[in-house]
Formats: C-alpha cells, sequence, structure tokens
C-alpha cells in the first residue's frame, strides 16, 4: 500500500507540472499580443479623431428636450466642442476651464457647444448646478456620435474647423498651457 501511495503522489505531480506548463504557454501566447499591439502591428480600436479627420453632423436635444441637429455648414466658422459625462468628477473640474475658453469665444468667429452623452434632463440639473456658461445639448440619443466621434473617455475637447474638419483635439483635465493654446487658435 505504501507504493501505491508514492505513485498517486508522482502522478498529481505530474499532473500539476503539465498545468503549470501549459499556463506558462497561454502566458507567452498573451505577452506577444499585448507586445504586438502596443508596438503598433494590432489595429487599435480605441483610436481618437486626429487632426484633419472629418465629422458628421450630430443629432441632438436641446435641454428642453427638442430635437436639433448641430452641423457645421459654414466654411469660414469654427466650432469648439466640450464633450462630457455628468458622473465624470474630470468633467466637472473642467468646466471652469472650458467656462473662461467660452467666454474668450464670445467674439463670434467660434461657435461653443457643450455636449453631454447623458439624456437632457440630467443633463440640465447638471448645467445649472455646475453653472455652464455655454450652449450645451445631449447626444444621448445619437447612437452614432460615439462611434464617429470616437469617443473613448470623457472629458474631450474638439476644436473643428470649416465643414467638420478637425483642427486639433485634447482629452482628460485641460492645463493652463491647453487653454491657452485653444484660447489662441479659436481667434
Amino acid at each position: 500500500m505504501i507504493v501505491g501511495r508514492k505513485s498517486i503522489y508522482q502522478y498529481a505531480l505530474i499532473a500539476l507540472c503539465v498545468v503549470l506548463a501549459i499556463e506558462v504557454l497561454l502566458l507567452s501566447i498573451q505577452n506577444r499580443r499585448l507586445k504586438a499591439q502596443l508596438s503598433g502591428k494590432v489595429d487599435n480600436s480605441f483610436a481618437s479623431l486626429q487632426s484633419g479627420d472629418s465629422v458628421d453632423a450630430i443629432h441632438v436635444r436641446t435641454l428642453e428636450g427638442e430635437s436639433n441637429v448641430l452641423k457645421y455648414d459654414d466654411p469660414a466658422s469654427k466650432n469648439l466642442l466640450f464633450v462630457f459625462s455628468t458622473t465624470c468628477p474630470h468633467c466637472q473640474k473642467n468646466i471652469i476651464a472650458w467656462n473662461r475658453i467660452a467666454s474668450r469665444a464670445s467674439t463670434g468667429k467660434c461657435n461653443v457647444f457643450g455636449i453631454s452623452v447623458h439624456d437632457a434632463s440630467v443633463t440640465m440639473a447638471f448645467v445649472k448646478r455646475e453653472n455652464i456658461g455655454f450652449v450645451t445639448f445631449s447626444a444621448s440619443q445619437d447612437s452614432s456620435f460615439i462611434s464617429g466621434y470616437k469617443i473613448n473617455a470623457v472629458p474631450v475637447t474638439i476644436l473643428l474647423k470649416g465643414k467638420g474638419t478637425v483642427e486639433k483635439t485634447w482629452t482628460g483635465e485641460l492645463q493652463e498651457n491647453d487653454i491657452h493654446d485653444i484660447a489662441n487658435m479659436i481667434q
């Protein structure tokens, strides 16, 4: 009987070694895939808008709930979009910067719009609570907005020129140098 117990332990040890070898193999394969993705060899589905990209009109709702289309018809004007979520703390931190930028853009050369990813009623409460000083819409009804504008995270600041051509985007909280750059670009 002692011989039987010894062989059971040996088989268990062999089985454990096989399982660990398979795990090492699977981790090696995963590591190669991640390295390839980081080096750009694999299509990155989290790409953001780039300068020169074109965007389409957005079907939005006013904060009163009316349907509207935000389109870019004037080739001589610029449009600055502040894309946010009402539950995002980084978006809340950006509001001060966005309000500063919006007040500088009041010269009429640049249209400034807030675009919320939440519905109009939630957005309206947020706009009042946060003292947002620019025209704000809800894009929650337009399912193509998130994918068409490549919104992977918020806050996003998007500067469009002409008929919807991306001039530049800023993702995340704006820094003082970003605010200065945006102000210069919208003059």
